[in-house]
């Protein structure tokens, strides 16, 4: 008797551990969230939909028009939902560092990132439901040309001269970065950026 419930047991416990694992489950049960390359977790659609978001088939055509907008996207005006109806969700939403010094608070603007288009957005802290885009910043990727003829990877030298052919500088950051305006003496609301001799970016700003 005592053998033979030795042998129960042994033939429960091989039982056990050769049972065969359901399809589809790894034997552990976790209720982690997995996370894509970019770092944004996966999100059930049917549960989640926002219908401000969906962009289905459709490929978004880079455009800019200086002093104005980027893809339909204006500076003072377009909230992140209206962003997201032009340009589907983002890759990723980031925030500077919020600093404070002598009292005053900077930093802690948050970061719409569009990378395959090269585009970035910029709502200010106090936004907290980013209701308005602040700025628009393009850069690598972002291949829309103005109907002045600005492009990124353009020459400095070519650049340089379609603006200052119509547009008044307004500040000279060293000469890697400036800000134009539309009317003299008004505050730039385009600024430029240069890399080895070129276009490398350009921010649009109310």
């Amino acid at each position: 008797m005592k053998y033979l419930s030795l042998l129960i047991i042994s033939i429960t416990m091989v039982s056990c551990l050769t049972e065969p694992k359901k399809e589809g489950t790894t034997g552990f049960e976790s209720n982690a969230v997995d996370v894509i390359s970019s770092g944004s977790p996966v999100v059930d659609s049917e549960k989640s939909v926002d219908t401000l978001s969906i962009v289905e088939n459709k490929t978004i055509k880079n455009t800019i028009v200086l002093f104005d907008n980027v893809n339909d996207i204006y500076p003072g005006e377009t909230s992140l939902n209206e962003v997201k109806a032009i340009m589907g969700e983002p890759d990723f939403i980031d925030q500077t560092k919020i600093e404070v010094y002598n009292g005053h608070i900077s930093g802690g603007d948050k970061l719409v990132k569009y990378l395959k288009n090269g585009i970035m957005l910029i709502f200010e802290r106090e936004d907290v439901n980013m209701s308005v885009v602040d700025a628009v910043l393009v850069e690598k990727g972002f291949d829309g040309i103005s109907e002045e003829g600005i492009y990124l990877g353009m020459t400095k030298e070519n650049c340089l001269a379609i603006l200052n052919k119509k547009y008044f500088l307004e500040d000279d950051m060293g000469g890697e970065s400036m800000f134009y305006s539309e009317k003299e003496g008004a505050e730039g609301d385009l600024q430029i950026w240069f890399k080895n001799g070129k276009l490398d970016k350009l921010k649009i700003f109310k």
